[in-house]
């Protein structure tokens, strides 16, 4: 009696599991699982609803994690009752070699037409919460076996190089600009020190300026290194050569830059030595009595002008000029063109933000546009 009963509870539970499974389908494909260090992994994730008896939305995103980095490239959503249909695709950066875990959630919401037609009824302001049942789906961590590169490699992925160098002869100290620009698809190419170190030679530098453009199947990058240096004497700038590895070819490359001299032409020694006598010769001149006075009565005039006029305005407002994103932002008139605005940043200060906008647009999250907004042009104030 007790084994039938144990038959029926079991036959029970795997009809649920069957009706449960049957509701949706899930693929993903990668184009590789065996990539090296930092090399883009392309991933594909496809949601089917296969039972049309029911109205079902998904939440799905990868978590992250510090063993990768991720970027979305597109996302295609059907929501038509009763047959939801979702694809994905994503760019994942493996940060560290050996077996890497890629995590995801996946929540499956179900719920009825009568729920969708009450939560959709009135207007916008009167929007009513959807009820649905939301079932956490286990997914299977993608496995990532990464593969280390070569010692001191500095870009990975399939780049080119171009400099401009704006003259060759400069006058003592004058400062000689320099423009280096790397475009290709791969990892972000950024570089911390570009130029070898010289004695005798002023560097003058600032961050790239970092450029992406989407595209189907990754990422073009745009690095813009603007430099400057100068020195007294003429000199020799020696050749860059920056270690680049192809995942696509596999095998290293060099991204080079030849030696450039540089002549620097010192003024002549006549502009060097004054003709003037400094000081004067030695002269009895007292007039300096009388100025010292007229400037020590205008000192103290001043002064006490200044505490007049200080008793009667204690607070004085300052006209702040605003930041020139705070008006882009303001002005974006829904989330996929702050969501634009934001990543083309490229600012780890929006993150937060960047994710809010991201659940928005790709899934049922549900946000304030506005307060995002105050979110992020508050950032732009932070110290």
């Amino acid at each position: 009696m007790k084994y039938s009963l144990g038959k029926i509870v079991l036959s029970i539970f795997m009809l649920c599991i069957v009706l449960q499974a049957e509701d949706f389908t899930y693929t993903m494909h990668t184009n590789t699982k065996t990539p090296y260090l930092k090399e883009s992994v392309l991933l594909d994730i496809d949601i089917n609803q296969t039972n049309p008896n029911v109205v079902l939305f998904f939440q799905f995103h990868i978590l992250k994690s510090d063993a990768y980095s991720i970027e979305q490239l597109s996302s295609k959503q059907d929501h038509t009752l009763h047959q939801t249909k979702i694809h994905y695709r994503y760019l994942i950066y493996p940060l560290k070699t050996g077996e890497v875990h890629v995590s995801f959630s996946l929540i499956k919401r179900e719920t009825n037409d009568a729920s969708v037609a009450y939560s959709f009824s009135g207007d916008r302001d009167d929007f009513k919460k959807l009820e649905t049942i939301d079932t956490p789906i286990f997914i299977s961590p993608l496995i990532l076996q990464v593969k280390p590169l070569a010692k001191h490699t500095q870009l990975i992925g399939d780049f080119n190089l171009t400099y401009h160098l704006k003259k060759i002869e400069a006058a003592a100290y004058e400062p000689i600009p320099m423009q280096i620009i790397i475009k290709g698809m791969g990892y972000v190419p950024m570089i911390e020190h570009i130029l070898p170190k010289e004695e005798n030679i002023t560097y003058f530098t600032h961050p790239p300026e970092i450029k992406k453009t989407i595209h189907p199947d990754g990422i073009q990058y745009t690095a813009i290194y603007t430099m400057a240096f100068s020195s007294a004497k003429s000199f020799t700038l020696p050749a860059i050569n920056l270690q680049a590895f192809s995942p696509s070819m596999h095998k290293p490359y060099v991204l080079h830059i030849p030696s450039n001299h540089f002549t620097v032409k010192s003024p002549p020694n006549t502009q060097l030595v004054d003709t003037v006598d400094m000081p004067k010769p030695l002269s009895y001149d007292f007039s300096w009595i009388k100025t010292f006075f007229i400037y020590l009565i205008v000192f103290i005039s001043g002064y006490f002008t200044a505490i007049a006029i200080q008793q009667k305005k204690v607070f004085s407002t300052k006209k702040t000029i605003p930041h020139p994103l705070k008006e882009k932002i303001q002005k974006s008139p829904d989330a996929k063109r702050l969501l634009q605005l934001l990543m083309a940043q490229n600012n780890p200060l929006f993150s937060t933000n960047i994710s809010y906008l991201e659940d928005s647009l790709y899934t049922d999250a549900k946000i304030n546009l506005n307060k995002v907004k105050k979110e992020a042009m508050e950032k732009l104030d932070e110290p």
